[in-house]
């Protein structure tokens, strides 16, 4: 039996995160006469979500800050939500039975595994995480393992210093994946190899899959608009009232990150675990988000969406959109919207590129890791 590890993101607080860690990990463990776990990686320094940040570098900041300290009920929701993470990654996660926290701590069990797996989300962006484990280099301890990607993600904003940094880090990799077709272009050219395109994880897994996993949280009842925006942006707030007036008499509710309820949403709360964000995405009748994520899951699903670029976040949405034939989707202006909402997805064309894709990232993945195709 073959063995694998998956380092990723696991410990964040952050449903994209965990959910695509589940997918990777429990579709290579479905493998025949495999085993995968998910190398249980917990750096101190880096608490990915888990503490509420308070800024006062600006008037803004300060006041946020104030808001955020004295709203009793979203800090409470926030305790609430990290206890719902932490069940998940507990207890549906197939974690190591070790875990690390320093680069250092790594050593010789590694070379049981026959491969180590890194990816997918945005472990490479060297903007927000920038650790050389995620690029299996543990403090100058190489595992004599294949190493392998499987679609990590990289900001489109790099300056030639993080280019290099990141060419010097993977060129020593068995096989290169990435999540976005520009970066997988651009560091094929760069490295003179291939590098993949790949589908995220959470599209290697059926629906059935993820109907196993989702759980319906409570006083949500059936229907409802769902809306999950990462920052604060006037188009998508405009997104948000158009769907409000096209679905009258249709409860908003809106998975909140901020300690406000900005849209004016019937039920704003931010206790929701990974499983709720599943059940919520499948469930609505509507979607609005600017979440990567968010839109992966309202594809899944076939729901009808609408999604907003989140400023340097635009370019992951875009290239999802772009590669499943769901353009009209992506609102770039105000102008947008009502088309959007007038004009049901077509599913029917972005299925079959899905279904397309998913073969060509599933062959790449048992290619990697020398496991035959049937």
């Amino acid at each position: 039996m073959k063995k694998f590890g998956v380092i990723t993101t696991n410990r964040a607080i952050n449903y994209g995160a965990v959910l695509q860690c589940l997918a990777l990990s429990k579709k290579i463990d479905s493998f025949q006469d495999v085993e995968c776990n998910v190398i249980d990686y917990a750096p101190i320094k880096k608490t990915y979500g888990r503490t509420i940040s308070y800024k006062f570098k600006s008037i803004k900041d300060i006041l946020y800050s104030l808001i955020l300290f004295l709203n009793k009920s979203y800090r409470k929701g926030h305790e609430t939500k990290i206890k719902g993470f932490d069940n998940f990654i507990f207890n549906k996660l197939k974690n190591s039975s070790k875990t690390y926290v320093n680069a250092s701590d790594f050593g010789e069990e590694l070379n049981e595994y026959d491969a180590l797996v890194c990816g997918s989300d945005q472990i490479w962006n060297l903007n927000i995480i920038d650790d050389p484990v995620f690029f299996l280099d543990f403090n100058g301890f190489s595992p004599e393992v294949n190493k392998v990607a499987y679609a990590p993600s990289i900001t489109e904003i790099m300056s030639n210093t993080q280019v290099e940094k990141i060419k010097s880090r993977i060129a020593g990799f068995k096989a290169l994946s990435m999540r976005e077709r520009k970066s997988a272009e651009k560091y094929t050219n760069l490295l003179g190899r291939e590098v993949k395109n790949v589908l995220d994880p959470v599209f290697l897994l059926d629906e059935k899959d993820w109907l196993e996993i989702e759980e319906k949280p409570k006083n949500i009842e059936k229907p409802f608009i769902l809306s999950y925006g990462l920052v604060s942006d006037p188009l998508f707030k405009d997104c948000i009232s158009e769907l409000k007036k096209k679905h009258k008499g249709i409860k908003h509710v809106d998975l909140q990150v901020r300690p406000f309820n900005k849209y004016k949403a019937e039920i704003c709360t931010n206790v929701f675990s990974p499983e709720n964000f599943v059940w919520l995405f499948r469930n609505a009748e509507y979607t609005c988000t600017s979440s990567f994520h968010g839109t992966c899951f309202s594809i899944i699903f076939n729901k009808k969406f609408i999604s907003v670029p989140a400023r340097d976040r635009s370019l992951r949405i875009e290239n999802i959109v772009e590669i499943l034939g769901l353009e009209e989707r992506h609102i770039k202006n105000p102008e947008e919207i009502k088309i959007a909402l007038n004009k049901a997805p077509d599913f029917e064309k972005s299925n079959q590129l899905l279904s397309e894709k998913k073969k060509e990232s599933l062959t790449y993945l048992k290619n990697a890791l020398e496991i035959e195709t049937e």
